[in-house]
């Protein structure tokens, strides 16, 4: 079939054009990374996956830039897009040593319309920590989204769990935030009182994953990074967890925070208590202390408000009338190409 043919022959172009075109931003962020300041400083770097949203990004460079430690550390941003905006944020960044990388979307981004941006992201984390982790060769690194606001402490708090938590086997990841994060008057509870406590996070009472904000080590990442999907990582991610057997943590007093209320995963207005209540950690601990683990939430979640919320934008609904337009269009052509074999 010519129609099959040539449409599986401009696939693999782009596959391969893709793979080259990121293999050679990386090469050229190793170049940068060799030129920065070597002197011994402790390397954890944040990795943060941009594109669009110059409007987040630019609060979390700000809370970035008010982070104790984060000029001991190394920013490793994959931007995506030519957004320029973004462009300007990131090459602006003067508080601590960047390295910015290219991101080249899956297949050059053929398939934007019909997935516009699972498949992007997921391509982007796994992208972000094949450099740090693999080419780099770094113990271990912070995934920071470009809507996830840090705490000032929240790279302290990361260098903490990377001593005591991260390391221990059969540990896959920690995270700086919580939405349980919240003072509850009627228990005499509040997260601020338990900065050094972690909970085993579970979801739908197994182990899971939590994001928003997280670490991994270099031999986490090597069982679970591969095989790495096309879309849906932080789901995957769970699921690859739970077949190893691993445990995530997440802390009682929130590091970090979410503030895309619009965008990849889902649309809410900025005034949901669910988001608004949320308690972060406003000071900077002496993290000299052994972490407490919890089995549980130290108080039972309840019921919370979530006041008014606005229907999520499933890529899988928004796109799928593109995504039958292209279906028919490519039936329609094979099917015309059976009429004239058939009759011409």
């Amino acid at each position: 079939m010519i129609t099959l043919t040539l449409l599986l022959l401009l696939l693999t172009i782009a596959w391969f054009a893709t793979r080259a075109a990121n293999r050679a931003a990386a090469r050229n962020g190793l170049r940068r990374f060799r030129t920065l300041d070597a002197s011994g400083k402790r390397r954890i770097p944040i990795l943060i996956p941009v594109c669009n949203r110059p409007h987040y990004l630019a609060q979390v460079i700000e809370a970035l830039s008010q982070m104790d430690g984060v000029d001991e550390t190394v920013l490793i941003v994959s931007r995506d897009g030519r957004d320029p905006e973004v462009r300007d944020l990131v090459h602006g960044i003067a508080f601590t040593e960047t390295i910015v990388l290219d991101h080249t979307r899956p297949l050059l981004g053929l398939v934007r319309p019909l997935w516009d941006s699972e498949h992007a992201i997921t391509s982007q984390i796994r992208f972000l920590l094949d450099f740090a982790l693999n080419r780099l060769r770094m113990d271990g690194a912070v995934v920071l989204e470009d809507d996830v606001v840090p705490s000032k402490d929240a790279y302290r708090y990361f260098l903490w769990a990377f001593d005591h938590i991260l390391n221990r086997a059969g540990c896959m990841t920690v995270t700086g935030h919580n939405l349980l994060s919240r003072a509850d008057r009627e228990q005499g509870f509040d997260p601020r009182d338990h900065p050094y406590a972690l909970v085993r996070y579970r979801d739908g009472g197994r182990d899971a994953f939590s994001g928003w904000g997280w670490a991994i080590t270099h031999d986490a990442w090597q069982r679970v990074g591969r095989p790495w999907p096309l879309m849906n990582w932080d789901l995957r991610l769970s699921q690859t967890q739970h077949r190893l057997g691993m445990v995530s943590y997440k802390p009682v007093l929130a590091r970090t925070q979410h503030i895309g209320m619009e965008g990849i995963n889902f649309t809410e207005t900025p005034d949901n208590p669910k988001w608004r209540d949320m308690v972060l950690s406003s000071g900077v601990s002496g993290y000299d202390r052994e972490p407490v683990l919890l089995d549980r939430d130290p108080v039972p979640p309840r019921v919370v408000d979530t006041g008014r919320a606005g229907a999520p934008p499933n890529e899988r609904t928004r796109n799928r009338w593109r995504r039958r337009v292209v279906l028919a269009a490519v039936s329609a052509l094979i099917l015309l190409e059976c009429w004239l074999y058939a009759f011409l």
